[in-house]
């Protein structure tokens, strides 16, 4: 089974909640499972015993939280959501099956939306870069896409043969971003 990655390199800690709760959202019956650990205090903790995020990562290093479904501009399922800080910023990974772009029958329109909100992401928050590509989208041969620098970069056009990356590339093509 593949997994996509959209990753968010360099997200101010000081601007996680708002960034977060405007562009993360689900409710918390949702949450499959999650895992924080205090470092101060030496213990587990859950997504529920989180008062913020600034708070949490002025002292601790990462976490995760398995939701049954997340809204990113579009619903994703099955997502597990990765935020590791060093105190004054952080990356987020959204981590998920692949088939719920191959079994999508209007992937132009849903990669459209999603295209639109990290672009808005980007604009919005002072991030160095996104990445979207498969596990891990960090690796050159694994990225799809790239928005930095308020552009879009595509990656490993000619190795890509599924049919919802091809309509991806041509649907960013025709775009001209």
């Amino acid at each position: 089974m593949n997994y996509i990655e959209i990753i968010f390199k360099d997200i101010k800690i000081c601007q996680l909640d708002n960034f977060s709760h405007d562009f993360i959202i689900f409710n918390d019956i949702d949450i499959i499972s999650s895992h924080f650990f205090d470092k101060e205090k030496k213990r587990d903790l859950e997504y529920k015993d989180i008062k913020n995020f600034k708070s949490y990562f002025v002292s601790s290093g990462t976490c995760n939280i398995y939701l049954r479904k997340v809204l990113i501009g579009i619903e994703l399922e099955n997502a597990i959501i990765i935020i590791s800080s060093d105190k004054d910023y952080c990356d987020i990974t959204i981590n998920f099956e692949e088939k719920y772009f191959s079994n999508c029958i209007n992937i132009e329109r849903k990669f459209i939306i999603l295209l639109d909100l990290l672009l808005e992401i980007y604009q919005k928050y002072e991030i160095e870069k996104i990445i979207f590509g498969y596990e891990p989208a960090e690796d050159a041969d694994m990225k799809i896409l790239e928005i930095t620098q308020k552009q879009v970069k595509l990656f490993n056009t000619n190795v890509f043969n599924k049919q919802w990356i091809k309509a991806i590339f041509g649907m960013i093509n025709k775009k001209n971003i």
